[in-house]
């Protein structure tokens, strides 16, 4: 093994771990090689200082961490090398070695149990708890997320103040926990490790979006009964048919016995608390491992809440006693649907689009949805019973690859030849209508629609106007090249293709099919530009624009004022799980599977989707009842600036909404006029300790019109004057930009200053804006990622050839490898905080470069200074009991990491 400084110089095999990491940097790898990015950087997005020989190279450059981040200061983190310096560590487990942290702020973290989780710093002692210290307004929320699945890695917050009083807690059982400040004040933040261990991302206050990381919402607390638990006893210490032996085993722990199973049943036994002071002598009974949490003041002001939270803590503590088979809330359940394909709960998208909810709503009939496409695998168990007839549109023999021009045969044989095919059209058709409730693969967004399967892209993935617009008008059921008709027309046309240069002919083709009451999606283009993209930008086309699993605008989708609505598609950790072929599976593996994709043409499928919903609830709806529902707000979910933007139109489709908003409209008729709404964006104004000025977006949202009075109100808490509001750009009706703007100087010291911004109008609604402002010598606002483990990444193989480890200076990484052989690296970085030997993990920082998004091979020739890129927070929370059962990241190995396939 050639070593150099500080680096380690390995060949590792890589292997593959997780269908979810599909879509990730292996995907996107191969997209490079086989794309314009695959010849790599040759040189010139950095400088290539020369340097001779065939070994002995420098690579070098530095990481950014984005303000507002810090890191958890005793994380578990060891370098691979044992000759390498080892990571800093300084406790923060007690309240006086708290770690100090600013507001706002995200923070990454790891604890774990004693014995708990990978070796490393801290796997046999435990650092079951993290203390930080913070200075916290009146309500405001602290968040904590975290990678498990809450109960064999199972995470709590506490919110203390700071006579180590606890104040709130949350301790539900989901990898989201929330507490709130009840006045402003100083308040310790604790994090313990009730089970397990996990990474953790800890949000306080409004500062998600600027750390480039936004967590997920907390779900709503599940409804359960207050003071009662099933309890199953192990056979071993009880038996089941015995209800007095369980009655008495039971009661021993202090518990009301209410009743027990049937005779051989063998089911659970039902406990009670009957109040809180019945809760403590349980605890009391359970031993000194039960530690109860809340307050005897919490007890006097909300007995209630206190007996929920001793209901849920009673649970945890049973499940982990050696003579409980299982504890469990008695929860409270509605009638509902819940779809039983397998990789179902890897379907992040359909969860932030309401969709399971949108299922509820009865609807009848069975849409058809074009897929004007790559064609579609006929074969895919998920697909074919799904399908309509179809057609293959390719005019060139020489691009359809099936050996002849256009017939009714619309399978796709791969877009290119021999292994490697993307298989495009037969993973948006999944999206759209993938066979549900089958005890198979995944679900789709409308199951009950229908797919009619059209062919225009062939070789490489490309088609022509031509092919396409007599699709099209097949589709529509108007007369085309093939000389036949389809024995039922399509409702909706999904088109996720396009490129650059507008069309008459194409045009005209979309205002007649639009004209025959056919609704026509396309997606906006993967180019992060606003460059027009057609067909999306043709008048008359609902064009898509992509959203991350976070809400925020996907890096590579493109943007603009033809942009009508957003969607999932999915991002560099986080794709769109869907049906495909492996047309070079591995041996054993089902050549008919499924793999996460991302980009616009995922996103525009769920919009699809969602409008074959809508037509089940409504089947007179037509393409300009959709237009006026999308232009009234009444689809989406607002995001960007209120009201309509560039990156995300109209909104992100709520199919929830969408079809709730179907159920009450009568087509052809617009729907009711809505009321002036007043709307400001930012929601929060949190200056933290390094901010000085905030600009504001003011908009009516809503209809009709409004007048603004001016001034805004401005209140501070303190009565200093530190806070004022200045007009930037405002209109007539004073809507528009208006700053916000804080002096420091203006307040006796250091501290949390708090206060409000009020726009009021003269007929329609207050809008009234918190203000947050820090001061303080001893916090800083420079981020903090965390250690980092940089490498160079060899691109055929996966395998991390050199690694250096690195700590932050004021807020950057500098770092250089030396020692490197010439040839192709991609350069990645990322913490392992739980030392798993896996990089950018749930909870973990990671940076690729030039970006997570878009990665590209660098080329060595020479020594390579200036090779600067971004790490973040990774966001990407998965629960640790997925249905693949596996990781996501980087895989580290000992004596080196590897990148994972």
């Amino acid at each position: 093994m050639a070593r150099g400084r500080g680096v380690i110089a390995v060949a590792v095999q890589s292997r593959v771990r997780s269908p979810r990491w599909a879509v990730g940097f292996s995907l996107l790898l191969l997209a490079c090689l086989a794309l314009a990015c695959g010849g790599g950087d040759g040189g010139g997005s950095s400088s290539d200082d020369g340097g001779g020989g065939s070994s002995g190279l420098r690579v070098s450059g530095t990481l950014f961490a984005p303000s507002r981040t810090a890191a958890d200061s005793d994380v578990n983190a060891q370098p691979t090398d044992p000759t390498a310096p080892p990571v800093p560590s300084t406790p923060n487990d007690t309240p006086a070695t708290a770690q100090l942290i600013p507001n706002p702020v995200t923070v990454g973290g790891y604890v774990n149990v004693a014995g708990q989780g990978s070796a490393g710093r801290s796997q046999m002692a435990g650092d079951a708890a993290d203390y930080y210290r913070v200075s916290l307004a009146a309500m405001q929320t602290v968040r904590l997320v975290f990678a498990g699945d809450g109960v064999t890695d199972d995470l709590d917050l506490q919110l203390l103040d700071l006579a180590q009083t606890p104040v709130d807690l949350s301790q539900s059982g989901t990898p989201v926990e929330e507490v709130v400040a009840p006045t402003a004040g100083d308040y310790y933040v604790l994090v313990t490790a009730f089970a397990g261990s996990a990474n953790y991302v800890l949000i306080v206050g409004s500062t998600a979006t600027s750390a480039g990381l936004v967590a997920p919402a907390a779900e709503p607390e599940p409804e359960f009964v207050p003071g009662e638990v099933l309890v199953r006893l192990r056979a071993a210490q009880t038996a089941a048919a015995n209800a007095r032996l369980m009655g008495e085993r039971l009661e021993s722990m202090g518990l009301d016995f209410v009743r027990g199973p049937a005779a051989g049943a063998g089911g659970p036994a039902l406990v009670r608390l009957r109040d809180v002071d019945h809760a403590a002598r349980a605890f009391a009974a359970l031993g000194a491992s039960a530690v109860r949490l809340g307050s005897a003041e919490l007890e006097q002001r909300d007995p209630e809440r206190q007996l929920a939270l001793d209901t849920e803590r009673l649970a945890k503590v049973l499940r982990r006693r050696a003579d409980v088979e299982c504890a469990d809330l008695n929860y409270v359940r509605r009638a509902a649907f819940t779809p039983d394909d397998p990789l179902f709960d890897q379907q992040w998208d359909f969860e932030v689009m309401n969709l399971e909810d949108a299922w509820d709503v009865p609807r009848t009939g069975s849409p058809i949805v074009a897929v004007v496409d790559s064609g579609i695998v006929l074969s895919h168990p998920d697909l074919d019973g799904q399908l309509v007839p179809g057609y293959d549109f390719i005019s060139s023999p020489a691009r359809s690859r099936d050996g002849g021009g256009i017939d009714p045969d619309p399978s796709d044989p791969g877009d290119v030849p021999g292994p490697g095919a993307s298989f495009h059209g037969t993973h948006v058709a999944g999206t759209v209508a993938a066979e549900t409730n089958n005890g198979a693969g995944v679900a789709g967004v409308a199951f009950e629609a229908r797919i009619m399967p059209l062919r225009v892209l062939g070789l490489n993935g490309q088609g022509t106007d031509f092919d396409i617009i007599e699709a099209l008008r097949f589709a529509a059921g108007l007369s085309n090249s093939s000389g036949t008709l389809p024995a039922e027309a399509a409702d909706v046309i999904n088109m996720s293709l396009g490129g650059p240069g507008f069309s008459q002919s194409f045009q005209d083709a979309i205002t007649a099919v639009r004209a025959a009451g056919v609704t026509v999606v396309a997606a906006a283009g993967n180019d992060s530009s606003s460059t027009s993209f057609y067909p999306a930008a043709y008048p008359g086309v609902i064009s898509v624009s992509a959203t991350a699993r976070n809400d925020a605008l996907a890096s590579y989708s493109n943007f603009g004022p033809t942009i009508d609505i957003a969607a999932p598609g999915g991002d560099f950790l986080d794709g769109i799980l869907s049906t495909w072929l492996d047309d070079d599976p591995d041996p054993g593996d089902p050549a008919l599977t499924y793999v996460q994709l991302i980009g616009t043409s995922m996103a525009a499928p769920h919009v699809s989707g969602v409008i074959a919903l809508m037509l089940g609830v409504n089947p007179g709806l037509g393409p300009q009842d959709f237009d006026n529902l999308l232009a009234a707000g009444l689809m989406t979910v607002d995001l960007g600036s209120p009201g309509r933007d560039d990156f995300f139109g109209y909104g992100r489709i709520d199919a929830l909404a969408a079809v709730n908003a179907a159920a009450v409209t009568t087509p052809g008729t617009p729907p009711p006029a809505l009321d002036p709404r007043l709307e400001a964006n930012p929601l929060v104004l949190s200056f933290g300790v390094d901010l000085d000025a905030i600009d504001v977006t003011v908009v009516n949202a809503g209809g009709g019109s409004l007048m603004v009075n001016a001034p805004p109100g401005v209140v501070t808490d303190d009565g200093d004057a530190w806070l004022s509001v200045v007009p930037v750009s405002v209109g007539a009706d004073n809507t528009g930009t208006y700053r916000a703007q804080i002096d420091r100087t203006a307040v006796p010291g250091d501290g949390l200053y708090t206060g409000s911004i009020t726009f009021s109008t003269v007929a329609a609604n207050t809008v009234v804006l918190p203000v947050i402002m820090q001061v303080g010598a001893s916090l800083s606002s420079t981020g903090d990622a965390g250690y980092h483990f940089v490498t160079l990444v060899n691109p055929a193989t996966s395998g991390v050839v050199y690694e250096v480890g690195v700590a932050v200076s004021n807020g950057t990484y500098s770092f250089e490898f030396t020692d490197v052989s010439p040839g192709s690296y991609f350069l990645v970085a990322g913490t392992d905080a739980d030392n798993d030997g896996f990089l950018c993990d749930a909870g973990e920082a990671c940076g690729v470069y030039p970006t997570r998004a878009a990665p590209i091979v660098i080329n060595v020739s020479g020594n390579r200074s200036g090779l600067d890129f971004v790490t973040d927070l990774n966001g990407a929370f998965v629960s640790s009991a997925s249905a693949s059962g596996a990781e996501s990241g980087f895989s580290r190995s000992r004596g080196g990491r590897r990148l994972q396939q």
